[in-house]
């Protein structure tokens, strides 16, 4: 998962070389062909590859060179072929301070690779008949939880596709103690935002709400009911959710480490399911025996074969020609052979889980370093590149260019944002953005964030990678090109309206501020020498120049101290803010209150003073530039949810 991934933001892949990227909000990919032969490939730089039987010698060299060229404190790997566990292994150290060494027996937060450990439980209880992914969740919640108006399902909280806004409320802790139970943490849930299973928004809190289905039904805490569903089956006995963790898994976990070698290793996350699993790479191995051995692990039988059958058909996709997702995993083709990957990101962990069904084949790996997001894509990349012949970039179609080319073009930003959270700003602000255009050859031209691609047209609305054979999809809402589907991620992108930009928000924001900083220092209240406050105050009433003046000056001195607060907060404790802020913050929503109030009647008073003519004309003009920048101030931080208590 990720903070708004940062903890909570992804970015799409627009190359088969990136396709893995991304955080807890990675996301989907194209059709899967047949499976092939695994054997020597060819590297992007052209030298030659190891095949599938040496690859664990080449995990090992990878996770060796990134270690040591990222800094990063330790690692531990877990690879399955053949359903068989073939390495499971620890790098470096799990604590700086100690040189605690990393081993595969030592506990790892692995972040979103949470998710489809819970999918695998929950599949059980579908299984049993316990549970139905067809039946609305409301169905087994309490009804303090649902606040939705449409009906959701474990199908669409699987897929991403319940319609929930993006926010990080209820999220990070710095203290585990302070989590509570995950009810508390899941109401209110976000707002939903559009009718679910339509378009696919990645969601941790909608993860989370399938934790706390499987909570409901088994009557159990969550943490309890994974053990006894998942943990305890399948001996993965260094696993769990419990926070604060048992003491003997806490005393043997690694020591997350950021720029100041912080330990992160207990921060508490109070949607639990969606990212707070800690375990082992031998655990792990366990796990991905189950997914690829079909439910057979040491020759124990722990979950049916209709049960991973369940697990690996795909749920939903965004457009035929695309893959998409499964029960919890990310369906990707690459070189023609269907794989399923999840990564995992908190704020000093880094994890990938990359499964390959048909061959029996599965790498997990993670990192106890905030500096591990580079190695933690790259490396089962490369893995990738060895193992996997490419077989569909050989053949590209003729470029004509693009059949409804002029329509296309435009700005498409990840529907995965807030609209009605506190965080909505900063989840806008961090948004995956897309630049659509075509060049004048005819090829279809992505740019994202610098990063440029060209797209070839397979079929109306479809196109292909001219270098990876990676695939993209249009599609449409009443005759318009509205979305942007991109292999690489289950988050549809929206086509932006220009004044949704937050470059030209920023832009705007500042200087409206610069104009509040300048009413601020040039209108101030001032008093006649020996009037006292009482008296100014009085006149105010009457004397409508120094009343406009001091709504000016109160309006701004109330929204620069709450931006001000803001900012300080954010700096001091992003986690806090983003996820639960405190009573004093809240507190502080009195301030833009009084702003908005102040720069209401600083407008009409401005509107009197224009007809009446008492000022000269520079004053006017300047009073009137600062009124609207109050009132600016007040449209902006109502429009981001910031004008009242969250």
């Amino acid at each position: 998962m990720t903070t708004s991934d940062k903890t909570a933001i992804s970015r799409p892949c627009v190359t088969r070389r990136r396709f893995l990227a991304g955080s807890c909000a990675v996301a989907a990919g194209v059709s899967a062909g047949d499976a092939v032969t695994a054997g020597s490939g060819q590297a992007a730089d052209g030298q030659s590859t190891v095949g599938l039987d040496d690859i664990e010698s080449r995990v090992a060299e990878l996770l060796t060179d990134s270690l040591d060229e990222h800094d990063i404190p330790g690692a531990a790997v877990a690879v399955v072929k053949d359903g068989e566990v073939t390495m499971t292994e620890g790098y470096g150290v799990a604590d700086r301070t100690t040189d605690r060494p990393a081993e595969a027996t030592t506990p790892f937060r692995i972040g979103s690779i949470s998710k489809p450990v819970v999918w695998t439980a929950i599949a059980r209880l579908i299984r049993r008949g316990d549970l139905d992914p067809a039946t609305p969740v409301s169905a087994y919640l309490d009804d303090d939880i649902v606040s939705w108006n449409e009906p959701v399902t474990l199908g669409n909280l699987a897929t991403h596709t319940a319609g929930f806004e993006a926010t990080n409320r209820g999220m990070w802790y710095d203290d585990p103690a302070d989590v509570g139970s995950l009810s508390r943490h899941l109401d209110p849930m976000p707002a939903q935002v559009r009718s679910p299973g339509e378009l696919g928004a990645y969601s941790n809190h909608s993860a989370a709400l399938a934790g706390q289905v499987l909570a409901a039904v088994t009557d159990r805490p969550f943490h309890e009911a994974m053990s006894s569903l998942l943990f305890a089956p399948a001996a993965m006995g260094a696993s769990s959710f419990r926070q604060p963790l048992p003491q003997d898994l806490s005393e043997a976990h690694a020591t997350g480490h950021d720029a100041a070698n912080v330990d992160g290793k207990f921060a508490g996350l109070g949607i639990a399911p969606a990212g707070a699993l800690s375990t082992t790479a031998n655990d792990m191995a366990r796990f991905m025996q189950l997914h690829l051995n079909d439910g057979v692990v040491d020759g124990d039988r722990v979950l049916a074969s209709e049960t991973v059958d369940l697990l690996h058909r795909q749920w939903f996709t965004h457009h035929e020609a695309l893959a998409g997702m499964t029960l919890g995993l990310i369906e990707q083709n690459y070189g023609g052979v269907r794989v399923l990957h999840h990564s995992g990101a908190t704020r000093t962990f880094h994890s990938k889980m990359v499964l390959i069904p048909e061959w029996g084949f599965g790498l997990f790996i993670t990192f106890n370093s905030n500096d591990a997001a580079g190695p933690r894509e790259k490396i089962p990349e490369k893995v990738l590149e060895d193992v996997v012949p490419d077989t569909e970039s050989d053949s590209m179609p003729a470029d004509t260019g693009p059949t409804r080319g002029s329509e296309l073009e435009g700005t498409y930003r990840s529907l995965s944002v807030g609209e009605h959270a506190h965080d909505s700003f900063l989840t806008n602000l961090g948004a995956v953005a897309v630049e659509v255009s075509v060049a004048d050859d005819g090829a279809l031209v992505l740019d994202n964030d610098g990063d440029e691609s060209r797209w070839v047209e397979l079929e109306p609305l479809v196109f292909r990678n001219e270098e990876t054979g990676e695939r993209l999809a249009f599609g449409e809402s009443d005759g318009d090109i509205s979305y942007l589907f991109l292999g690489g991620t289950p988050t549809a992108l929206g086509r932006q309206p220009w004044y949704e930009s937050a470059s030209l928000h920023g832009v705007a924001a500042l200087v409206a501020l610069v104009g509040v900083a300048s009413g601020w220092l040039l209108w101030s209240p001032s008093r006649e020498d020996g009037e006292s406050w009482r008296d100014w105050l009085a006149s105010c009433r009457s004397n409508r120049s120094r009343l406009a003046k001091l709504s000016l000056w109160v309006g701004g001195n109330a929204f620069a101290v709450f931006v001000l607060s803001t900012f300080v907060y954010l700096f001091w404790d992003v986690f806090a803010l983003l996820s639960d802020p405190s009573l004093v913050y809240r507190l502080a929503f009195v301030l833009p209150m009084v702003g908005a109030v102040a720069s209401v009647v600083s407008g009409v008073l401005g509107v009197r003073l224009w007809l009446e003519g008492d000022w000269r004309l520079r004053t006017r003009l300047h009073y009137s530039f600062v009124a609207a920048c109050l009132l600016f101030m007040s449209a902006f931080l109502g429009y981001w949810n910031l004008l009242l208590p969250p």
